[in-house]
């Protein structure tokens, strides 16, 4: 997705992107196991309509850093480099046209807070009128109407993170078809992982790939129940697809985790997600006639919460 950063995470299952193959049982449905634990089918995949609203929280931080800058937080290093951008994020969600799959085609958001907690500026002041969605397979956003400029339009992306048409979805990378009780585990789907990553600019191979999607547990999520997933996931040997101005990434490693909380009910949409993504990279720095290496950290952390809100 060519206006992402390389740290925007589609392994996310949003309010605008979330969905995947639904299972034929509705995920309400339980089967006694064993004895002790009640099967239940996961079914992350949430379908969206027109005309649904929600009320959409985020906290999300995106930060890189050089090993000098890593290795001495509190001094100033000629030779470090960090770039720290956090965001706090709440807004009224319309869902104004959606795809066959259920994924959002067009949404409007009517900002409440869109802050850097950092330093407590305004991004963009309550009240805000935003529309996003994708046409002939590019993305749009306006802001009040207008085009948003270069630091809105990264900020609005590592709040809200938009899936492309047709990527994959919750299911295709972390779901299963088997019913599941707590405690157990099963596969990630590595082929669709490993194309996901390659939309948000990481080149990794099956191979190199390892994870597992884990059934926390039930728990209590607002005025309901929910299912509690956890995929985690490694990758050896990544690379960095985009280019860098005067850097040059070698291969590197990703760790990335995923929890999200999914009301047992089916026919409420997800309830939170919380995910992190972190990656280390040999990088070579050309600064004019000189050559250095050093370590790059880039990570991203991102907490969402979605209450559905009446209908129009």
């Amino acid at each position: 997705m060519t206006l992402r950063t390389i740290l925007s995470a589609a392994l996310l299952t949003t309010v605008v992107a979330c969905g995947g193959a639904t299972p034929q049982a509705d995920s309400a449905d339980t089967a006694e196991g064993d004895g002790t634990e009640a099967l239940h089918v996961i079914q992350i995949h949430r379908p969206l309509a027109a005309g649904q609203r929600f009320h959409v929280e985020v906290e999300a931080r995106q930060l890189v850093q050089t090993a000098e800058a890593v290795d001495n937080p509190d001094e100033q290093v000629i030779d470090g480099f960090t770039k720290d951008i956090q965001v706090a994020f709440a807004a009224a969600v319309l869902i104004r046209e959606v795809d066959d799959a259920g994924r959002a085609a067009q949404a409007e958001m009517t900002v409440e807070t869109f802050t850097d907690p950092a330093t407590g500026n305004e991004i963009l002041a309550p009240g805000t009128e935003l529309v996003i969605g994708w046409q002939d397979d590019a993305l749009y956003v306006e802001v009040n109407g207008a085009a948003p400029d270069a630091a809105a339009m990264e900020r609005l992306h590592l709040a809200f993170p938009l899936e492309r048409p047709g990527s994959a979805l919750g299911d295709e990378l972390f779901g299963t078809d088997t019913p599941r009780a707590p405690g157990e585990t099963w596969a990630l789907h590595e082929n669709d992982v490993v194309e996901d990553l390659g939309d948000d600019g990481y080149t990794v191979t099956e191979t190199n790939l390892e994870g597992e999607t884990r059934f926390v547990e039930v728990s209590p999520c607002g005025d309901t129940e929910c299912i509690v997933l956890e995929a985690a996931f490694a990758a050896e040997q990544a690379v960095v697809a985009q280019e860098w101005q005067m850097a040059e990434f070698e291969a590197g490693r990703i760790e990335a985790l995923v929890r999200i909380r999914l009301p047992v009910d089916a026919a409420r949409p997800v309830y939170s997600e919380e995910a992190m993504l972190r990656g280390l990279f040999a990088v070579e720095l050309h600064e004019g006639d000189e050559t250095r290496q050093t370590l790059v950290t880039l990570s991203r952390v991102r907490n969402a919460t979605y209450s559905r809100l009446p209908a129009e």
